[in-house]
């Protein structure tokens, strides 16, 4: 009963281990803080336990020491006693021998029988009272060693419980290891990726430098032929400021195309709205698929292969519009000698007509040139040279119709001419803003595909926190797996562990009623010993002759005590 009492408190221990355990499966998938506070809380009960059975046990020690000590005082007594009665016994003895020797009076053999009965009577007590002594240190004795095994199986439980948390923080621990090499291993590769990365991304970069440079220079070409083309047309102004009215009609003509040209541009301009559009779309298809980027810078160089196949062909034209102007001045320099050619006709037909008819009205081309002197074989025609008149002035007519014919197609050239030359102009113009544009788009292309790369950088940072953030969330989950499993096997050993204590408690407790029967019967022995001994006493008082045998029994008696205290040290042992 009393080890069940000292078992008590172990016992509420483990229930209450036993219902922690409990509830910590039943919270083990609230949290990992949890956890982790339950753990640190487990870790230091388990060092407050250890702690207190450790003090406890130095004190069971210390007590087992004192035990030890006050059993060999008692030993060393009862080898005193032992000593004191054999004395006594050959005192005894030489008391006895005397009578057959020298008859004593009968005042001495009363006094030693007095004395005989004092020393029996104390040797008596002092037995009782070591037997008592001893049934006492006994007592304490199985108390102190069923604590001893209750706390060293709590202490073993502890130190299994320990030793269960140290291979968990192993394992932990070479789990954390593990996770770092694959960090380590991930780190590297996206380190290689970004390295890659930016390769890539420094070779588009000098690609589309080296573009622009080329953008660059195509727009320095251009510019030195704008500024040639307007050095020409300059001149081919100063050489055309008497056509004046062509001109106003030009222009006329101009306007009207200006407006189309502005409906077409606002059309171009839709469709460069619409080419945004589908910029802007091709740049959200650009997020999800990097491949098209290649692609649209491939159409880009196209574009601007084009453009430099037009600037070309604008070249070209220029130059086909330079020779025509060329020509222009050859038909002009042509009709001026047409004219001189005319004038002279003219005033070779004037003078004919006035060697023959000075009366009749005439019309000076060039008044304020001389009339060449008649010559003196024209006087002496015949009558017939109206009709050669007519017919040269047929002739000159014709050829007048002729050069006016020629005039008007030099003319009518001149204004196709000027014409083309606006028409080139504004094609120019319409270059250049179209390269300005061309300009402002690529800009805006390369703009947006930074900030489509900066996009991407930023989805495949996102992806890979995402990752990481999904790698310790499958991390945490196995070792909350891994935890909880450990938990309920932890849970099932303490149960069997229960189960065990308590198969032991009850043996404890039927051993425990066995040593109590022994102990009741070896008191019941005692005291059948003691009224013995007294009985003989008695006996002894009676009858004198009788004393050997007494004393022969008295050592018996003596004897069986000693054989009870060394069974009792036998099964306390």
């Amino acid at each position: 009963m009393q080890y069940a009492y000292w078992y008590l408190p172990g016992r509420s221990r483990m229930d209450g281990a036993s219902r922690s355990g409990g509830s910590v499966a039943g919270d083990i998938e609230s949290s990992p803080d949890f956890l982790s506070r339950q753990n640190i809380d487990l870790r230091r009960r388990l060092e407050d336990e250890a702690a207190t059975y450790r003090r406890r046990l130095e004190t069971y020690k210390q007590a087992q020491q004192q035990q030890a000590a006050l059993v060999s005082r008692l030993q060393a007594k009862v080898l005193q006693y032992k000593q004191r009665c054999s004395e006594l016994e050959g005192q005894m003895e030489e008391v006895l021998d005397r009578p057959s020797v020298v008859a004593p009076p009968g005042s001495a053999l009363e006094a030693a029988q007095q004395q005989l009965r004092e020393l029996r009577e104390e040797r008596v007590s002092d037995l009782d009272t070591a037997l008592r002594a001893l049934q006492e240190e006994k007592r304490k004795n199985e108390k102190l060693v069923q604590l001893n095994m209750t706390l060293r199986q709590q202490l073993e439980e502890a130190h299994e419980s320990n030793e269960a948390l140290t291979s968990d923080l192993q394992k932990l621990t070479s789990d954390w290891e593990v996770m770092r090499e694959e960090m380590m291993m991930k780190e590297d590769e996206w380190k290689e990726e970004e390295q890659c990365f930016n390769e890539y991304y420094t070779n588009e970069h000098t690609r589309l430098l080296n573009l622009w440079r080329d953008v660059v220079a195509m727009k320095r070409h251009f510019t030195e032929m704008q500024s040639a083309t307007q050095r020409d047309l300059i001149k081919i102004k100063s050489d055309f400021i008497n056509t004046s009215r062509d001109l106003v009609d030009c222009c006329t003509g101009i306007n009207a195309r200006q407006s189309r040209y502005n409906l077409a541009e606002e059309e171009n301009r839709l469709q460069n709205v619409e080419e945004l559009n589908q910029l802007r779309e091709t740049l959200a298809q650009l997020r999800a698929e990097r491949e098209q980027i290649a692609l649209e810078a491939k159409l880009k160089e196209e574009k601007i292969q084009t453009l430099n196949k037009e600037c070309r062909s604008l070249e070209e034209r220029c130059a086909s519009a330079e020779a025509t102007i060329g020509d222009v001045t050859k038909l002009q320099s042509e009709l001026e000698l047409l004219q001189n050619a005319l004038r002279d006709i003219a005033h070779a037909v004037l003078q004919d007509a006035e060697t023959r008819d000075p009366d009749t009205h005439h019309v000076h081309l060039t008044p304020s040139q001389p009339l060449p002197p008649r010559s003196p074989k024209r006087t002496q025609r015949t009558p017939t040279s109206p009709v050669f008149v007519e017919s040269t002035i047929s002739a000159v007519k014709a050829a007048l119709h002729k050069n006016q014919l020629q005039i008007h197609d030099l003319q009518v050239k001149l204004s196709t001419c000027k014409e083309q030359c606006s028409t080139w102009k504004k094609q120019a113009e319409n270059c250049e803003e179209s390269h300005k544009s061309l300009e402002n788009r690529l800009s805006d292309i390369t703009a947006q595909l930074d900030t489509a790369k900066s996009q991407v950088t930023q989805l495949i940072q996102e992806k890979d926190m995402l990752s990481k953030s999904l790698d310790s969330a499958r991390a945490e989950k196995n070792a909350l797996d891994k935890n909880r499993m450990e938990m309920n096997a932890m849970l099932d050993n303490l149960n069997t562990d229960y189960e065990k204590e308590k198969k032991l408690n009850n043996k404890l407790q039927k051993m425990v009623e066995n040593l109590e029967d022994e102990k009741n019967y070896l008191m019941s022995e005692v005291e059948q010993l003691k009224k013995e001994a007294s009985v003989r006493f008695t006996e002894h008082k009676n009858n004198g002759r009788t004393n050997n045998h007494r004393s022969h029994n008295d050592r018996s008696a003596f004897t069986m005590c000693n054989k009870t205290l060394m069974n009792n040290r036998f099964h306390k042992n």
